[in-house]
């Protein structure tokens, strides 16, 4: 019969196996991670790209515009299909890139949101 290894010794035989293919630097850089410190980075990161990107702050502007003009995209399809051959070519191509816009804005707000589920639950895991 086969001897029970307690989940701590495999834990570490994992992490060690992973530990040694790691550079020095990068062991380094694994023995002062903690929980804390990869949450401060990972939100010290996103605070500077939401400072410094322009493109989350043209998608931020033009977010009310895009819910106007999906308010009317029922009625802006009904004229597309009144002359299909140069409308609907046209309007399918906005409405793609009207798409893309909402869900780069609502990608970002999942990313900030999972930060904070991930802030709250951290004491949890204090060791």
């Amino acid at each position: 019969m086969a001897a029970i290894i307690p989940h701590n010794d495999a834990w570490m035989r994992a992490r060690d196996r992973y530990v040694e293919d790691l550079s020095r630097e990068e062991k380094a850089l694994y023995e002062t991670a903690s929980p804390e410190s990869i949450f401060y980075d990972a939100s010290a990161a996103e605070k500077l790209h939401a400072s410094s990107s322009a493109s989350l702050k043209i998608a931020e502007k033009l977010q009310p515009m895009i819910a106007a003009i999906e308010q009317y995209g029922k009625a802006l399809d009904v004229y597309a299909n009144a002359y299909p051959l140069v409308l609907s070519p046209l309007w399918g191509s906005i409405r793609v890139v009207l798409h893309l816009a909402r869900e780069f804005g609502k990608y970002f707000e999942r990313v900030v949101d999972m930060f904070a589920t991930i802030g709250d639950l951290l004491p949890r895991f204090r060791v």
